[in-house]
Order: C-alpha cells, then sequence, then structure tokens
C-alpha cells in the first residue's frame, strides 16, 4: 500500500521485481523467469534489473552493479523490507511529508528549489497521498 502512496511507477516495478526475485529459489532466478511473472518484455524486465542494480548497490554496497548477470548475484544479501524502506525514504513525495513535519517553517516553495522539482511535479506526485489523508479527515 505505502509503495502505490509514495513511490512512482519506476520504483514500484524495481520493488515487485525484487520481491519476485526473493520468491524464487535460485536456480530459477533468471531475467526470462521473472519476465514471465512480472507480464513485462524481456527488454523491459532487463532495463528495471539494471535501475535496481543500482540501487542495491547503495543498499548493500558489497553488491556490484556492473555484474550485470543476475544469476551471480548474491540477493540473500538484501531484505524486502530495507529495500522497500530506501525506496520510500528516497521518494520526493515521503520527503515533502517528512520536511513538512519537521522544518519549523516548511514552504512548498523552498521544498520544490531545494528537491530540483517543479511544484506541478511535487503537486502531481503528492496526488495520491493527499487523497490517502483525505481518508483519515486530513487535508
Amino acid at each position: 500500500m505505502l509503495e502505490q502512496i509514495f513511490l512512482v511507477k519506476q520504483d514500484v516495478e524495481k520493488y515487485r521485481m525484487l520481491t519476485v526475485i526473493k520468491s524464487l529459489p535460485p536456480r530459477e532466478v533468471n531475467l526470462s523467469n521473472i519476465s514471465s511473472r512480472l507480464q513485462f518484455t524481456y527488454q523491459k524486465t532487463y532495463n528495471i534489473f539494471q535501475a535496481l542494480l543500482e540501487d542495491l548497490a547503495e543498499v548493500a554496497p558489497d553488491i556490484d552493479p556492473s555484474d550485470t548477470k543476475i544469476e551471480s548475484i548474491d540477493f540473500t544479501k538484501i531484505a524486502i523490507d530495507t529495500y522497500r524502506l530506501f525506496l520510500v525514504k528516497n521518494s520526493v513525495v515521503f520527503q515533502a511529508f517528512n520536511y513538512g513535519l519537521t522544518s519549523s517553517n516548511p514552504s512548498f516553495e523552498n521544498f520544490s528549489n531545494e528537491h530540483f522539482t517543479s511544484k506541478s511535479t511535487l503537486n502531481r506526485r503528492m496526488s495520491k497521498f493527499r487523497a490517502f489523508l483525505k481518508n483519515f479527515g486530513l487535508n
């Protein structure tokens, strides 16, 4: 649920991919099998995997992002929850929410400038979060 509120589509796809990878026995971890399970083309699966590798290198520094063979990566070094937290903490929606809670004088414009994002992009990305808060009577 949090993934749908805080994350952009690309991050949700990477999260889903890692979830599929972690659910498979090691001998079944290959891009063809993963693309079939995610119902993505092989090329899209490959591109998502490359982006996932970059993230995993930040979360688990002993994972080498230049190691492009999926079969040679030790996915036991990264927990799903650790990766999920990484994605949420790095999402602009969560950062805006955190900024609003922790800043003494929060400003939409200041946040946009500090994070190099336009106000319209930030507004668009915040729409699901605002709808989520509205469910609890918060506007």
